[in-house]
């Protein structure tokens, strides 16, 4: 499985608002933007998404438990990687509204984690990380890869350190001296 980052549409003042929250990850990842969802579709297929995923509330979307992928004693099987998506993009939408009818139709599956308690839903970071952090953990070892050459990984990496405020670089140097 390979890991992308793009992004649907959100409107000028929404992704104002949205990129100061996201200011600091910006650092580490490329961002892709939209004019249409189905522009950011059709451009995640292009990349090699086989499986598109859409976080969904609704009674049709699935838990993402063992059975996700099938048949739970094909998947038990280490060497089986034919049940598994080769690429394979979660779309998360924004904490009010969700994603977009539109995105939903799109999507191969609809997925969700179920909640105990009385919260039917959580903030965007969190659900982000439990979902991908829920998914990676399905996947047998070694099953998932960032889809980078090492020659991106540097290339990123050089790139944050870049973006880092001399301070916080001072910082990460003093924690790996210590």
């Amino acid at each position: 499985m390979r890991l992308a980052s793009h992004f649907a549409p959100l409107g000028r003042s929404r992704l104002a608002q949205h990129a100061a929250y996201a200011r600091n990850a910006c650092k580490y990842i490329t961002v892709h933007t939209y004019d249409t969802t189905q522009g950011c579709v059709d451009s995640l297929r292009e990349f090699g998404v086989t499986d598109l995923w859409v976080t969904d509330l609704s009674q049709r979307a699935e838990i993402i438990d063992d059975n996700i992928f099938g048949d739970p004693n094909k998947t038990k099987n280490p060497n089986n990687f034919s049940v598994y998506p080769k690429c394979l993009a979660v779309v998360f939408g924004t904490e009010s509204t969700g994603v977009t009818e539109l995105m939903l139709e799109l999507a191969d599956k609809r997925v969700y984690l179920p909640l105990t308690g009385f919260a039917d839903s959580l903030n965007l970071s969190v659900a982000t990380a439990l979902v991908l952090q829920r998914i990676m953990l399905l996947f047998p070892e070694g099953g998932v890869d960032g889809a980078m050459s090492e020659e991106e990984v540097s290339e990123r990496s050089e790139r944050a350190l870049r973006k880092t405020p001399a301070m916080d670089l001072a910082k990460i140097l003093a924690a790996d001296i210590i």
